[in-house]
């Protein structure tokens, strides 16, 4: 009986196109990430029509207190989108990785290394790379977008700042979401690299080098965003305003 439904679950899959296996892991990782993470969200309350509507509802309840009111920007808040913005640096080191692969030889070590950062100068134009897969980009980008879509989403929750400090938040802010569509545009190009199936090496390493400095330059913001509002609670400020 357990070998029948292997035997038939491997004949679906053989049938089945690299995108749609890509797409088919993708739903199963996210689901079972969100199961684990969080309780479920009530069903009425996901609009269909918005595939991050899910994700959205539960950004917009940490943002409030328990009476329904706008909460006050804290460093936890602060923390939390360094995680995010990690998440980006790291699937974007993952997609430059795939475009940079060399053929290897008996000579060569097997050892995997330089997942921790990457430089206009790991490309070489001069080099032969091993063609890019473009499940695995399709793989990638599918995490990477929910990642970057959700982070925008945070981006416009209304919560109370302190007044003294409004202004620099504003200006961080607005940079932030600058960099956040930026970030979307690029991975607009290697969606069009899957899809035409032309993903060649030197357009997904670009793409990959402009959102791996995006997110470089996303953590300096979190940081200095983060100094602002550390400074305010050490000096006390009691003046709020909603942002």
């Amino acid at each position: 009986m357990r070998y029948s439904i292997c035997k038939g679950a491997i004949q679906i899959l053989i049938k089945m196109s690299l995108k749609q296996i890509s797409a088919l892991i993708y739903v199963m990782a996210l689901t079972c990430g969100v199961a684990i993470a969080q309780p479920p969200l009530p069903i009425a309350a996901v609009d269909d029509t918005d595939k991050h509507a899910a994700f959205k509802g539960d950004l917009d309840s940490r943002a409030r207190t328990s009476d329904g009111t706008n909460d006050r920007l804290t460093l936890d808040m602060v923390r939390d989108v360094g995680v995010s913005v990690r998440q980006i640096k790291d699937l974007s080191i993952y997609i430059f990785k795939e475009a940079t692969r060399v053929p290897l030889t008996v000579q060569d070590p097997l050892e995997l290394t330089g997942f921790d950062a990457i430089s206009d100068s790991d490309f070489d134009s001069t080099k032969t790379y091993s063609p890019v897969r473009p499940g695995w980009i399709y793989f990638y980008i599918s995490t990477l977008e929910p990642s970057i879509q959700l982070l925008k989403d945070s981006e416009t929750q209304k919560v109370y700042i302190p007044a003294k400090i409004k202004d620099d938040v504003s200006t961080l802010s607005a940079r932030f979401c600058d960099m956040i569509d930026g970030a979307l545009v690029q991975i607009k190009k290697l969606h069009k690299c899957v899809d035409d199936g032309e993903c060649d090496n030197k357009t997904v390493a670009e793409c990959a080098l402009s959102i791996y400095k995006t997110s470089l330059n996303m953590e300096n913001l979190r940081k200095d965003g983060g100094a602002l509002v550390q400074e305010a609670e050490r000096k006390g400020y009691k003046d709020s305003i909603l942002f």
